[in-house]
């Protein structure tokens, strides 16, 4: 079993990554640090798998075990590189197609997402300091969609909408509540609004 380490280290690795759906949600600082060590175990098996390499290559790759487990980390490092969040999306399995998607994005990179889904549901994912997902219903009224949330939203509201940006036509101006008059302009990048109207 331990000529095999290394292709169950990246199997495990590879599944925490795909599985990253059901733990970005985690509350306070679990998330964070379940990414933080994802993101260290990457780094390492590129260390190991790089070490391993080289002495596959003055074996002359005769040692099959070493092939096998080259194989299995390099497969994993290079769908976890093109696919860091994973390549199961288990939002669209469970919640359906987005419809519309619009994003805005802060300080220090980071975004809050806004993504419709046909069943008048809606998901908004703020990234900043960790992962949080907001879920609610919407309503569209003329050019006004309006959130109303399953709680509480990313800024401890209840409602909150969104008008279409007269300047730029494919962006929306997202109101936190009825009182806010810097309103956050989300950029649109899949679908289009007028449409939804």
């Amino acid at each position: 079993m331990k000529k095999y380490k290394i292709s169950f280290f990246s199997i495990i690795l590879l599944l925490i990554v795909n599985t990253s759906y059901f733990w970005e949600n985690l509350p306070g600082l679990f998330d964070m640090a379940i990414a933080f060590l994802t993101l260290i175990c990457f780094i390492i098996l590129i260390i190991v798998f790089i070490n391993r390499l080289i002495k596959g290559i003055t074996e002359k790759f005769k040692n099959r075990i070493r092939v096998l487990n080259l194989l299995i980390s390099s497969t994993v490092l290079t769908l976890t590189y093109l696919h860091p969040f994973g390549f199961i999306n288990f939002e669209k399995i469970i919640h359906g197609e987005d419809i519309y998607f619009t994003q805005y994005e802060g300080a220090a990179s980071g975004t809050i997402s806004l993504k419709l889904k046909n069943n008048n549901k809606f998901i908004e994912k703020s990234i900043f300091w960790g992962v949080e997902n907001y879920k609610g219903n919407y309503q569209i009224k003329n050019d006004t969609l309006f959130l109303i949330y399953n709680s509480k939203s990313n800024f401890n509201e209840k409602t909150s909408f969104c008008i279409e940006d007269i300047k730029f036509k494919d962006h929306l101006l997202y109101y936190r509540n009825i009182n806010d008059t810097i309103p956050l302009r989300m950029k649109t990048y899949k679908g289009n609004f007028s449409i939804l109207k």
